[in-house]
């Protein structure tokens, strides 16, 4: 089971059983406190309202900005060949390299300007078309809602739905919030197991290959004892000589 296999069937249940008994619900009025309901229809319809105003406003003032900043966007790009038949003049009675004239660097300035205005100008494009899709998402709402308060009010003085068709509704609640909960539990199990994946990596460091063996390593064994005394040995066959014979040159001058 994947994430996106999930999010599939919380789609399907949300369109095949919880939106057709949205409708059978209201179709039929069935409802415990039908004021409170309408209350909570008509403070919902108003803050959506007034979340389009806002949006609305939104929108308006980036589309102005738009609309100001490409009409004073248009900068002029100067002939690269004027510069370069500046700079041929220039060096047509001298061998040297032609250098960078003072226009050829304004373009460069004005090329990497626009650049910039460009990528500016796209940002403010696309913050319109996220606030123009909030605008559309909400008067979807705002539509929903205006539409319930009609069939509540109309629906006052009649009377609610059977109690066959209260049962239907209550069975098919039940079935729809158990998928949710299955795909909730579903949800829970992915992201235990990519923690167990992440957080505790089961990858093998090291392999057993022989039995257990214990043993007992000392600081100084026989072997480094022996080698030390031979070094020793050696040092003193090599040190001995070499100071009698010192010995024996700083003892002859002082003798004469």
């Amino acid at each position: 089971m994947t994430l996106a296999e999930v999010r599939a069937g919380l789609e399907d249940v949300v369109r095949f059983k919880l939106e057709p008994l949205l409708g059978l619900i209201r179709s039929e009025g069935i409802t415990k406190n039908a004021r409170v309901l309408s209350i909570y229809a008509a403070n919902q319809l108003f803050q959506l309202r007034q979340e389009q105003v806002e949006s609305a406003a939104r929108v308006q003032a980036l589309q102005e900005s738009v609309g100001v900043f490409s009409a004073q966007g248009g900068i002029p790009v100067r002939d690269p060949r004027a510069g370069a038949a500046t700079s041929a003049g220039g060096a047509a009675g001298n061998a040297v390299s032609p250098q960078l004239d003072q226009s050829f660097l304004e373009q460069i300035m004005e090329l990497s300007t626009a650049k910039e205005d460009s990528e500016y100008k796209r940002k403010l494009i696309d913050r319109v078309i996220a606030e123009s899709e909030t605008m559309a998402a909400r008067s979807r709402e705002a539509a929903y809602y205006e539409d319930l308060a009609k069939e509540l009010r109309a629906s006052s003085g009649r009377t609610v739905g059977s109690l066959e068709m209260v049962a239907l509704i209550k069975n098919r609640s039940a079935e729809a919030f158990g998928e949710i909960v299955k795909a909730i539990e579903q949800t829970a199990a992915i992201y235990k197991e990519l923690s167990a994946l992440n957080l505790n990596p089961t990858t093998t460091m090291f392999a057993v290959t022989e039995p257990f063996i214990s043993q007992t390593h000392r600081s100084l064994t026989l072997r480094t004892v022996v080698l030390y005394l031979l070094l020793v040995l050696i040092l003193s066959l090599l040190l001995v000589p070499i100071g009698c014979l010192l010995h024996h040159a700083f003892r002859r001058p002082m003798s004469a």
